[in-house]
């Protein structure tokens, strides 16, 4: 599977109602969940089941140096991020990364009103954690597209 983005945040987007340059959260899945799939799902709540990785080691993890960049070459709207890296990852295969809109207090927001942005798969997935740094590296060419 490839990369993807959710039907509401998109619409989001389009309507300028989604603010993707602060509060960006990656959240790591294990097989099974259903983020895959569901492309509907308005809130992280709402993916049944959402099969979050589960290790004491693990903790979701805001993005950081988040831009947006023109690029008139491809005729698109580049999203760039630093990598994001788990120092010390542990427990079950992860498929993919969640990336999420964080709504609500606290340093992740609240998932009932978390909105889903998109699948990432990309950057060497399926990966084993071994206990030791885990990274989902960020694509050169930007973590998301919007075309012109």
């Amino acid at each position: 599977m490839a990369n993807f983005y959710y039907n509401p945040a998109a619409v989001a987007i389009a309507s300028a109602g989604l603010d993707l340059t602060t509060d960006l959260v990656m959240l790591l899945v294990n097989a099974g969940s259903d983020a895959e799939n569901d492309r509907t799902v308005a809130t992280i709540s709402g993916f049944s089941p959402l099969n979050e990785h589960a290790d004491a080691s693990y903790t979701r993890k805001l993005l950081t140096n988040i831009t947006i960049q023109q690029d008139d070459v491809n005729n698109r709207a580049e999203i760039h991020a630093d990598d994001v890296v788990w120092p010390a990852l542990a427990g079950s295969t992860v498929v993919a990364g969640v990336l999420y809109k964080k709504v609500g207090a606290g340093t992740f927001g609240d998932d009932a009103t978390n909105i889903p942005i998109g699948w990432v798969d990309s950057g060497g997935f399926p990966k084993s954690p071994q206990g030791d740094a885990f990274t989902v590296q960020i694509n050169a060419e930007g973590l998301a597209h919007l075309l012109a």
